[in-house]
């Protein structure tokens, strides 16, 4: 992870930078400012949640079969639990705020996974 965010991290910073201004842009334009806020929560939510992830594969690397097996799953539970807990609380906001935060979300997974794919591929290749 550290050499993926070493390698990567300038990338995803100014595609985000970009993306967000983009948003503000057109929020602005629309008088809807004040979901950014709600965007940039989707982005970190989604960062925990690919965090997390990541230091679950971390841990499950070390075990056995069986007990890899469990903390996924264990992992896969919380984690999604947590995500829906997120999701209603925003969702109890209005519905503007909710698609707000899951564009945020879904824009910062799609960041930095296709820079995880950049990275793999640059790394296979060298």
């Amino acid at each position: 992870m550290q050499n993926f965010t070493a390698a990567r991290g300038r990338s995803i910073l100014v595609s985000l930078l970009l993306i967000t201004i983009l948003i503000c842009i057109k929020l602005f334009l629309h008088n809807d400012i004040y979901l950014i806020t709600a965007v940039i929560g989707g982005y970190l939510t989604a960062v925990y949640y690919i965090f997390m992830l990541a230091m679950r594969i971390k841990r499950s690397m070390a075990l056995s079969q069986l007990q890899a097996k469990r903390s996924s799953q264990m992992g896969f539970l919380f984690r999604i639990i947590v995500l829906f807990l997120v999701w209603f609380i925003v969702l109890k906001l209005s519905k503007e705020v909710f698609i707000a935060f899951v564009a945020g979300f879904f824009i910062m997974h799609i960041i930095i996974f296709t820079n995880l794919i950049i990275f793999s591929y640059r790394e296979k290749m060298h």
